[in-house]
């Protein structure tokens, strides 16, 4: 960030010596910054916003040195895509849904993206924050739906389905943030964790064994707004139970 506009996407051959790269936005505007960076096949794949053009944004690289913007069905104004994942020859980026695009879509060579299926009705407010790619054999995707938190299960990354529970979450501005896989007990299988924070109830977090059924961890975490210092952005797993 040089320090009057947005992030720069920056590349090493040593991991000494940086150059800024070609051919995207980012940079070249306060607010204009890549968010969510995933690579696959020989290919990367960057996702951000650019606030001064065409709203949210996926480029794409063979190098990591010059960049060019791939095809994606999200809107073209006031948007953000907030991550990207590749896993098993498919990239899934998940970001803001304006009239007209997306929170979901899919590629298997990151130059032309689809919207994804399944999602169901969508409106302003709705956003997708974090993809988590497969692990158990399933697909999760967490967000909004501008009033309470919101989760996608998917077999395929393609084809999604709601399995948002019914008190997930809830009250003005919930949110599902972030998510990855863990171990509730030890010697129990591997389980998708999800956090999350809302402005009118206690924050908490909730695991599962299929993506399709979410329990709550317990009634009350903390108090209402995150579950951790950084707004309940993350939850990691360790290998080894502890």
């Amino acid at each position: 960030n040089d320090g009057r506009s947005g992030e720069k996407i920056w590349y090493s051959t040593n991991g000494i010596r940086w150059t800024a790269s070609t051919g995207t936005p980012f940079g070249t505007t306060a607010g204009n910054s890549p968010f969510s960076f995933a690579y696959g096949n020989g290919r990367w794949v960057v996702g951000g916003s650019d606030v001064g053009g065409a709203g949210g944004v996926l480029w794409y690289s063979d190098n990591g040195k010059s960049w060019s913007e791939a095809n994606h069905p999200f809107s073209t104004s006031g948007n953000i895509v907030w991550d990207v994942k590749y896993y098993g020859g498919l990239f899934v980026a998940g970001g803001v849904f304006q009239t007209g695009g997306t929170v979901l879509a899919y590629s298997t060579d990151g130059i032309t993206f689809t919207a994804a299926e399944g999602l169901g009705t969508l409106s302003v407010g709705y956003y997708i924050d974090n993809v988590m790619p497969p692990l158990d054999g399933y697909w999760l995707a967490n967000g909004t739906d501008g009033t309470d938190g919101l989760v996608y299960r998917s077999e395929d990354g393609m084809t999604w389905t709601n399995v948002t529970p019914d008190t997930f979450f809830p009250g003005a501005s919930g949110l599902a943030r972030g998510h990855s896989w863990g171990k509730v007990d030890r010697g129990k299988t591997y389980r998708a964790v999800v956090t999350g924070s809302t402005a009118v109830e206690n924050s908490n977090i909730y695991w599962t064994d299929d993506g399709e059924t979410w329990n709550q961890v317990s009634d009350t975490l903390i108090g209402a707004g995150s579950v951790n210092g950084t707004s309940g952005l993350e939850v990691f797993w360790a290998p080894t139970p502890v």
